[in-house]
This record gives structure tokens, C-alpha cells and sequence, in this order.
């Protein structure tokens, strides 16, 4: 099972391509938006992943390898920075983050800078959905909706 980072936006967003030989932050577009993403607006949805193919690797692991740790970390880096750019050329973004299957599930809601997402708790997500009010790093402080 995995964990499972979308956005939805009415904006056509650069794709990076996952590459297994040299894995790193990947973003793809859905071919549909899926049912469970029909309350976010925007008419493109989007998978964002870390370099482990899926969201998986933006949880920090204090007792991975350092090798590992190192990785997860320039995933959350590049997600903060990607985020950042797609927000600053809309008001805010919305980001669903679930585990394969509790797409549906009632969601845990919160509101956070982008540069909030490098040490955002995507292991809470585990307990239930996170959607995720995202504004410029500029932008409000954070805090829960």
C-alpha cells in the first residue's frame, strides 16, 4: 500500500518523469481526474511523487540509513519548491494526500504555507486523508482549517 500525493488545478503543470535508474521528485498527470478528487477544483489532476515512484518517500524515517533519510529529504525539497512555483501563479492550490484506497475517506484538513511542506507530518496520514490548503511561502502562517 502506498501513500498517494494529488493536486488538482485548472493550469497545464510541467510533468517530471520517474525514472528508475535515477530516482528522484516525479510528477505525472491523471489521464481522468478520479471520483474521490471531484470536491478539489481545477479541471487537471496530478499525481506528485517522491523518489520512491509514490508518496511514500516524502515520510522521514529518523532510523533509515543516511543514504535514505538523504533522499527523502531533497524529495520533500523539491515538492516544497514545485508547490511554491504552482502557487505563486494561483491565489492557493489543494493537495490530497492518501493511502491507496482511503481516497475517499473522511479527511483531516489543514492550511500551510509551501515551504511548510518540508517538515509537513505525511505520516498522520495514516490515520485518515489529509487535504492540504496550500498558499506562497510568502503568503499567511499556517494553521489548521
Amino acid at each position: 500500500m502506498c501513500l498517494y500525493v494529488y493536486v488538482a488545478t485548472d493550469s497545464d503543470l510541467p510533468e517530471l518523469r520517474w525514472d528508475k535508474k535515477q530516482p528522484a521528485f516525479n510528477v505525472h498527470r491523471l489521464k481522468r481526474k478520479e471520483k474521490f478528487l471531484r470536491g478539489l477544483s481545477g479541471a487537471n489532476a496530478y499525481i506528485l511523487g517522491s523518489h520512491e515512484g509514490c508518496g511514500c518517500g516524502f515520510i522521514l524515517d529518523e532510523l533509515s540509513d543516511p543514504e535514505d533519510r538523504a533522499a527523502s529529504e531533497d524529495s520533500r525539497r523539491r515538492l516544497c519548491e514545485y508547490v511554491d512555483a504552482v502557487v505563486r501563479g494561483e491565489a492557493s492550490v489543494v493537495l490530497l494526500a492518501a493511502w491507496q484506497g482511503d481516497e475517499g475517506k473522511p479527511p483531516v484538513r489543514a492550511r500551510v504555507t509551501a515551504q511548510d511542506l518540508l517538515a509537513y507530518p505525511w505520516d498522520r496520514t495514516w490515520d485518515a486523508p489529509h487535504v492540504i490548503e496550500v498558499t506562497s511561502t510568502s503568503g499567511h502562517p499556517s494553521s489548521s482549517l
